[in-house]
């Protein structure tokens, strides 16, 4: 059974291990052989530093770990409100590469849409997905998602890529169910 629960600092090495891992296959296409063979361990350590930083780390942030037996298999980090016009960043959100498929990334979009629901529930969600990686496209349009804009950015390895800004709109509720809300 899965387990849930908050990323501290201590879990940033596993972390950036996961994330480079996953990188290293989910990315053959879109980032350098060189990139991925030689330097993603480093620049995701370096990252996730960054993220765990007292003095860097956005108060906004919300990192969820699901574990196995103590081990990870997976995560998603939320900057809440991160952007005015399209709500929360779902920054990050990957699975160990040998346990994709059951279901883990899809508890962890919930749970971390679920996050922003109740957070921050002015506005909605968005994350940036290489278009390259069809995999992952596919994913989020079955989870609601729908790509939005295609825009070119910079990557890690000194390259461009194209990516896909992936939106959730806020839910639209009634005027009923939003009073029931309010008033109980």
């Amino acid at each position: 059974m899965l387990n849930f629960r908050l990323a501290n600092p201590s879990d940033l090495k596993n972390i950036a291990r996961l994330h480079a891992r996953s990188w290293q296959t989910a990315y053959k296409n879109v980032l350098s052989e060189d990139f991925l063979e030689n330097e993603v361990e480093r620049e995701r350590l370096q990252y996730w530093k960054k993220k765990f930083d007292p003095a860097q780390r956005a108060d906004n942030q919300w990192v969820l770990l699901a574990e196995k037996d103590g081990e990870l298999l997976g995560f998603i980090c939320v900057i809440g409100n991160e952007n005015k016009d399209y709500g929360s960043l779902i920054d990050n959100l990957h699975v160990r590469p040998d346990t994709k498929g059951q279901g883990i990334g899809r508890q962890l979009l919930e749970k971390g849409l679920t996050h922003i629901r109740e957070n921050f529930p002015d506005k909605g969600a968005y994350l940036w997905v290489f278009k390259n990686n069809q995999p992952a496209v596919n994913f989020y349009e079955r989870a609601g998602g729908l790509c939005a804009e295609l825009t070119v950015t910079e990557n890690p390895d000194g390259g461009k890529g194209e990516v896909w800004r992936m939106i959730w709109a806020r839910e639209k509720k009634s005027l009923g169910a939003r009073v029931k809300a309010w008033f109980g």
